[in-house]
């Protein structure tokens, strides 16, 4: 299994314990067609999205370190009431953070680098966290 699939696989695992009853996966999709899709609200989808590894200057005596980026992105709708289906986004983005912030996996510790609103229409609100991890290559 490649190294980007284990450390999805860590935050799935953590996010997954963090919160019952949500839609938690890989992101099944664009976004927008995911949106249409899924049936559970809330949910919060999980994506690879970069790795930047730094140059043979900074490992000549250790392992090369590469940092990783992965989207969360967190979907709430709310058909009744946009203030609440806002605050229900409010709610799971805590839990993601509660799940994500300092998690550590092999070398390395997660942090959010990033998080805004990406849509708001209908009662559907889209949130998207950036996490980074650094790790030392070869140990994933």
């Amino acid at each position: 299994m490649s190294t980007i699939a284990k450390i999805e696989d860590a935050m799935l695992a953590a996010l997954r314990a963090a919160l019952p009853g949500v839609e938690v996966d890989t992101l099944p999709g664009p976004p927008e067609e995911a949106a249409r899709r899924t049936m559970r609200m809330p949910a919060v989808w999980v994506i690879f999205r970069s790795r930047t590894f730094k140059g043979p200057e900074f490992f000549e005596d250790t392992a090369p370190e590469a940092e990783y980026s992965f989207f969360v992105l967190v979907l709430s709708r709310n058909l009744r009431s946009a203030k609440e289906g806002a605050r229900g986004a409010y709610e799971v983005l805590d839990s993601v953070h509660s799940a994500l912030d300092g998690l550590q996996y092999q070398d390395g510790e997660f942090w959010p680098a990033n998080e805004q609103l990406l849509d708001c229409e209908a009662g559907l609100f889209v949130y998207e966290i950036t996490y980074k991890i650094s790790l030392k290559e070869g140990i994933a």
